[in-house]
């Protein structure tokens, strides 16, 4: 029998276990390591999912029906929940069936990022939006998180306003607390409180451009991306801003993601077109790859510590790259997709 399990929930699992389990060899296991390829698609509605198999260097055939302009999924009781905007819905993927069922909400406006809190009292499952407010400088001044229970679908979701081009989203289990990138910093929401009250805002004192996408290093320290360069770091529990790196970026997506053993944050450029390693500590930074590249998305995926990335050619066509730790290329696959966006992960235990 298959059973797909979250990665995070596997390490943390046989962490938990370590040292309690005495003289008792299990039986062996086989394991499948799965990265979710993220592909955007264009306006013919081609968005798509496929699922490159690490460990056998196999990649499956793309999942469509998703609709175009995907903007991100996640992995969460064997379901991958795909954000798109093209139209605006939420799509569920059953990871075992591949099977797909469009969600029955139509809060949606112009979505981006979905996450997941996971409680005694209920699943929620939380989607940024743009909102359709546009102003003349091209911002969305009505952003907001909508958060469903994942039990009722047809419930009304809590609406959580939160300034302008809500992106990214951290869910911070242990403290019960939302941070979202936003035009103006990271906006924090307190979910220990039914009505998940705004608590405060997070802002940079060295980049002024929009906050993307989150990390979380091994100390515990959350660090944000900004589209003009940057990379701030804070404590979750206090709030106060730790470091400050200035790092090369996408200023589209603010894609990050960190090494295997959460230390360095690995990020691309286009001027050169490279990838690069940058010491959360220090701020030095290693070019680990570089080339005639069109780079659209970067993942590490935490298990091998290979970093995959995406290439994307002027029509459209993306190819996929997997890297070890130290840039040294291991795969290529080309035409995985329609303009790649991002990678997820997760596990297969047989």
């Amino acid at each position: 029998m298959k059973t797909i399990r979250f990665l995070t929930l596997l390490i943390a699992g046989a962490t938990a276990l370590s040292g309690c389990l005495g003289d008792y060899n299990p039986p062996e296991q086989k394991r499948t390591d799965v990265i979710v390829i993220i592909n955007e698609g264009d306006t013919a509605g081609n968005g798509s999912v496929r699922f490159y198999i690490e460990n056998q260097s196999y990649l499956n055939p793309a999942i469509y029906g998703l609709s175009g302009n995907i903007q991100s999924a996640m992995m969460f009781q064997e379901h991958l929940w795909v954000a798109a905007n093209n139209p605006d819905k939420l799509s569920s993927v059953d990871l075992i069936y591949e099977t797909i069922t469009e969600l029955p909400i139509t809060e949606l406006q112009t979505p981006r990022q979905v996450n997941y809190y996971a409680q005694s009292s209920g699943n929620k499952l939380f989607v940024s939006n743009w909102g359709d407010s546009i102003t003349t400088a091209n911002d969305h001044p009505n952003a907001f998180v909508a958060v469903y229970n994942l039990s009722n679908y047809s419930s009304p979701p809590t609406i959580l306003p939160c300034g302008s081009d809500a992106e990214g989203m951290f869910v911070h289990v242990d403290l019960g607390k939302l941070f979202v990138a936003t035009k103006q910093g990271v906006v924090v929401f307190d979910l220990t409180q039914t009505a998940m009250p705004r608590d405060t805002l997070i802002r940079s004192t060295q980049f002024s451009g929009n906050a993307k996408q989150f990390v979380i290093d091994s100390t515990g320290v959350v660090w944000v991306s900004y589209s003009d360069g940057g990379l701030m770091g804070f404590n979750p529990e206090t709030y106060a801003v730790v470091r400050e790196h200035a790092i090369p970026v996408d200023p589209l997506t603010g894609a990050i993601a960190t090494d295997q053993y959460q230390t360095k944050v690995i990020s691309y450029g286009s001027s050169p077109a490279a990838i690069y390693a940058t010491d959360l500590s220090t701020g030095a930074q290693t070019m680990l790859v570089s080339g005639s590249y069109n780079f659209t998305g970067i993942g590490v995926y935490p298990v091998s510590g290979n970093i995959y990335a995406a290439d994307t050619k002027a029509d459209g066509k993306s190819t996929l790259l997997v890297f070890d730790k130290d840039g040294r290329k291991l795969a290529e696959e080309t035409n995985v997709g329609i303009r790649t966006k991002g990678f997820s992960y997760f596990m297969v235990i047989n």
